[in-house]
C-alpha cells in the first residue's frame, strides 16, 4: 500500500479478505490505517446467502468499504446449476447497499459460470461479442444494463 500511494496518492486500493474474499468481520473490527481502501468479496448464488450478507451489513455498519470483486450466478466451483433467483436477490441487495460488483468469468470456457458461448473466436478481432453471449452472457449484460 505504501508503494501504491507512493506512486498514486489517491487511488482506490482494493484488499483482499480472508476465506476466498469472504471474511469481512475480522477486517471490520481491525481495519488498514490507510485512507480509500476497499475490501474484497466474493459471492456465488448456489453457495452463498444471508449469513454473507450479513457479514457485508455487519462491515458496513462499521464504515468499511466492500466492493465485490468476483462474483457468479452458479456454486463456487463455476459451473453446474445457475441460480437466477437468488442471482437476482444478490444484485438488488448490493444495489440497495451502493455496493459495485464484477462478474466472473469473462470466457469462452464451457462451464455455466462463462459469459463467452465456448465457439467464440477468440482471435479474430471483427468479431461482434453480442452474436457469442452464452445464456449466462446475456443474462450478465441485461443485468449491468439496469441498475
Amino acid at each position: 500500500i505504501p508503494t501504491i500511494r507512493k506512486n498514486s496518492p489517491k487511488s482506490l486500493i482494493i484488499v483482499g479478505t480472508p476465506d476466498w474474499c469472504k471474511q469481512l468481520k475480522p477486517v471490520a473490527d481491525n481495519p488498514l490505517e490507510f485512507k480509500n481502501i476497499a475490501y474484497s468479496c466474493h459471492f456465488y448464488s448456489g453457495t452463498h446467502g444471508k449469513e454473507l450478507q450479513d457479514n457485508i451489513d455487519y462491515a458496513l455498519n462499521k464504515n468499511i468499504c466492500i466492493f465485490v470483486s468476483e462474483c457468479g450466478l452458479t456454486d463456487a466451483s463455476g459451473n453446474g446449476n445457475k441460480y437466477f433467483n437468488e442471482f437476482d436477490s444478490w444484485i438488488n441487495f448490493l444495489n440497495n447497499k451502493n455496493i459495485s460488483w464484477i462478474f466472473w468469468s469473462f470466457a469462452n470456457k464451457d462451464e455455466s459460470s462463462s459469459i463467452l458461448s465456448p465457439n467464440f473466436p477468440i482471435n479474430d478481432s471483427n468479431t461482434n461479442i453480442n452474436n457469442y453471449l452464452s445464456e449466462t452472457g446475456k443474462y450478465i449484460k441485461e443485468k449491468l444494463q439496469t441498475k
